[in-house]
């Protein structure tokens, strides 16, 4: 008899702690405030790459980013360029 319950915490993926993904916010948010940009950029450049990990690029391989655009019909111009200045 298989045990699901076990299987199922066996495969329960690890969360990161809140206060972790605050701090990180707050090291992005302050750089970027000290570079001289403004709220909305820092928001907008933060939602283009959440965009692009939600998609699975790995923002480190040029490759999958030019792949994810160029199959992303629906994103403008517009959407496209600040996609790639993020």
């Amino acid at each position: 008899m298989i045990n699901l319950a076990a299987e199922a915490q066996e495969k329960e993926v690890p969360r990161r702690s809140e206060s972790g993904d605050i701090k990180g916010r707050l090291v992005e948010f302050a750089w970027m405030k000290q570079e001289g940009y403004a709220t909305e950029t820092i928001r907008s450049s933060s939602g283009s790459l959440r965009a692009l990990i939600a998609r699975g690029v790995a923002l480190t391989d040029p490759m999958t980013v030019k792949d994810a655009l160029a199959r992303e019909q629906k994103w403008s111009g517009n959407r496209r360029r600040n996609v790639i200045n993020a």
